[in-house]
């Protein structure tokens, strides 16, 4: 009797056992999983199998991988120091860098490999988010379908055909091993089983730190599907926290299990914050005031899932409107943003997936949303790549629970979600055309959006670039009439018109340049190194040394300052500039040679000879430097030293009059007058103006002359 009474005082007492709201989902079979599998590969690599014929684009694209000598010569220890040691134009993603050298590698300097390489890592991106949906939730076809949507959607051909974009693509490949791993990790947690969580979050930060949001996604993740938060004894379905005292010691644990992850965020985010305002792409609140951002912001939020519902109109750049979006835009899209945050919300009672999706789609758009203004677009379909897959979740998981009311309903979704995936596949598929090349890429861009000055621009630069300036030339005045305070857009138009001879014109619009952006060092350079063609040495020389004094590690801004000063007379501060030019780049054979000049013309001919030599050394069929290092000889009076060095001038430049002439004068002067007038007279043949090879030539003959009496 006594056992029997303390038997009903502990049940009395103890707590009934709750529901468990974190038991692990059924497996999907492995039969199910490849059938997904091998479903996604088909469809994603029918429907882009075109990014292969896609060539570099002259947007980023040179600057990254086409022109970047670290990408271009493969893998190498140098090459691998540099990648994680230097921010490439404003990023620092050392892994992304690695990725395009190892292509490289592998085929050549083409476009080709690369978008093969990035189309794998795309399908293979995809199916890492069906394995982690699929292994969290247990549902294969529901997780398939959000992975088809991810692979096939056309707002992601952006990511997938723009070699640059690489850095997308990675960034959602860890962020899905990452979700894997975690996935294994929330069954047993276990150091060992969290290592793959860190490591996987840090490569994709070392790949693009948009993958900054993922830490407070896995904490969605954990409210749905995983179910580790605590709910009412309804059951995790219900979506219901608990209000008792162990809900906040269990999210507290949690958050904490996430802070090595958050505690590699603050490093990355001020990395590439200081990476980007060194490369000058961090917009000022001066030229776009935080209310602007923050109408663009909501605009933007509201437009992506326009266009993910109609993806018509897709271009490479979306111009900011001037003054900010409307207002009006503005309201209409927070009023229905804030209408879905309360739906989500409130039927996400029941429905859980309803507040993970859309705060997955909210949250991770913050870093890319525009209020810190990252270049000069409103939005673009790039950013969409991971953030949609929350909102994918949502209609995934709906159409999941609209097929299981009747047999009927769920053939009717399963026909209607087949025929979706196939529609984007082949927008897709059309979509990618768009970016073969970049006459096709800026055309698009212009014609479907409207006062889009970049597209304009860009294409005229292109257009000019094939020779077709006559095409060009609208598509610049274009380009200026939409933003005439967009300095690129005078800048650009001022190189056309340089390039095509219009100097006065072209010096002009250099100077409007300069107007709408005082600091703009290309445009100081290039003109500067126009004026100084004209031989208007004193106004080069203004304009280089204010692009020096702006930015003094430009080695040919250093370089063509030298040239200006030396040109009006100042060749003690010309000597100092090609010091520190040299000290930039000290392998150059072309200021070598300028300073050897320099150094000549005051008398100093034993320093010019060894700067010669030194230009030889490094180029040996550099004739400049052959020419002058013979005439430094000839000061000297090493004549037979001087007719070797003319006599190789020659070979780099045999049709050279001046060459000829300047043998002539040596061998003249070695004694060997003969020859000297064999020279002279070819000298003349080449140039039958050449007024010093005629003196020269009578005044050999007529010693000559004078030898034979």
């Amino acid at each position: 009797m006594n056992e029997r009474n303390r038997t009903r005082k502990t049940a009395a007492v103890s707590e009934p056992a709750p529901k468990k709201s974190d038991a692990s989902p059924p497996r999907v079979s492995s039969r199910v999983a490849a059938a997904v599998c091998a479903i996604l590969a088909v469809a994603t690599l029918a429907a882009f199998w075109g990014v292969r014929s896609c060539g570099f684009l002259d947007f980023d694209d040179d600057d990254f991988v086409a022109g970047n000598p670290h990408v271009i010569s493969g893998l190498s220890t140098e090459n691998l120091k540099w990648a994680f040691t230097e921010k490439n134009l404003g990023f620092y993603f050392p892994v992304t860098m690695i990725s395009h050298m190892i292509d490289s590698q592998l085929y050549g300097k083409g476009a080709r490999g690369h978008h093969f390489t990035s189309l794998l890592l795309h399908l293979a991106a995809a199916l890492l988010l069906f394995a982690a949906l699929s292994r969290m939730t247990g549902s294969a076809w529901k997780s398939g379908f959000v992975a088809g949507l991810f692979a096939l959607h056309p707002l992601h051909v952006e990511s997938v055909a723009w070699v640059s974009e690489r850095k997308d693509i990675l960034c959602a490949l860890f962020w899905f091993l990452c979700m894997l791993a975690y996935a294994r990790y929330a069954e047993k947690p276990s150091v060992k089983r969290y290592l793959p969580v860190f490591f996987a979050f840090l490569a994709g930060l070392l790949s693009k730190a948009m993958i900054v949001t993922l830490p407070f996604t896995l904490l969605l993740l954990d409210y749905w599907p995983l179910g580790r938060w605590p709910s009412q004894e309804k059951g995790a379905d219900q979506g219901r926290v608990r209000s008792d005292d162990k809900y906040p010691a269990r999210l507290k644990t949690l958050i904490l299990e996430k802070v090595p992850l958050f505690a590699l965020i603050p490093v990355f985010v001020f990395t590439t914050v200081s990476a980007q305002k060194e490369a000058g792409a961090v917009t000022s609140l001066q030229a776009v005031s935080l209310a602007q951002r923050t109408l663009n912001a909501v605009v933007s939020y509201g437009t992506y899932l326009q266009k993910m519902v109609f993806p018509s109109g897709l271009a490479v750049y979306y111009p900011i409107r001037p003054g900010g979006a409307p207002v009006a835009a503005a309201l209409v899209s927070g009023i229905l943003l804030a209408a879905a945050t309360a739906a989500a919300f409130y039927f996400g009672r029941r429905r859980r997936y309803l507040v993970t999706g859309w705060l997955w789609y909210l949250g991770t758009l913050v870093p890319v949303i525009g209020l810190v203004q990252v270049g000069s677009q409103a939005m673009a379909d790039r950013y969409t790549y991971v953030p949609l897959v929350g909102v994918f979740i949502v209609v995934a998981w709906l159409a999941g629970e609209a097929a299981e009311r009747t047999p009927a309903a769920g053939t009717a979704v399963a026909a209607a979600s087949a025929m979706a995936l196939v529609v984007l596949a082949v927008l897709s598929h059309l979509q990618v055309r768009y970016w073969k090349d970049s006459v096709t890429l800026f055309g698009r861009a212009a014609s479907v959006t409207s006062d889009n000055w970049l597209a304009h621009n860009n294409l005229a630069i292109v257009l000019h670039k094939l020779g077709r300036t006559d095409e060009a030339m609208p598509h610049f005045a274009e380009a200026i009439r939409i933003s005439p305070r967009e300095p690129e857009s005078h800048y650009s138009y001022a190189v056309a018109l340089a390039d095509s001879g219009r100097d006065d014109e072209a010096i002009g619009s250099f100077e409007k340049a300069l107007e709408c952006s005082p600091g703009y060092t290309d445009a100081m350079n290039r003109l500067g190194r126009l004026l100084l063609s004209k031989n208007r040495f004193a106004e080069a020389a203004r304009y280089l040394e204010e692009s020096v004094r702006v930015n003094p590690d430009i080695f040919e801004s250093r370089n063509d300052l030298g040239n200006a000063l030396s040109g009006a007379g100042r060749r003690d501060e010309a000597v100092m500039q090609y010091r520190e030019a040299l000290r930039i780049n000290p392998l150059s054979h072309e200021t070598l040679n300028n300073l050897g000049l320099a150094l000549a013309e005051e008398g100093r001919t034993a320093e010019a000879v060894e700067l010669f030599r030194e230009a030889v050394r490094i180029k040996p069929d550099f004739y400049d430097a052959r020419n002058n290092l013979g005439a430094a000889y000839g000061r000297e009076g090493k004549m037979d030293e001087a007719a070797r060095e003319f006599r190789e001038a020659l070979r780099a430049r045999p049709g050279s009059a001046e060459a000829m002439n300047n043998l002539g004068i040596a061998l003249a002067r070695s004694g060997k007058v003969g020859e000297a007038a064999g020279y002279f007279r070819e000298a003349l043949r080449v140039s039958p103006g050449f007024a010093d090879a005629r003196v020269n030539l009578e005044t050999a003959e007529k010693l000559l002359e004078a030898e034979k009496k």
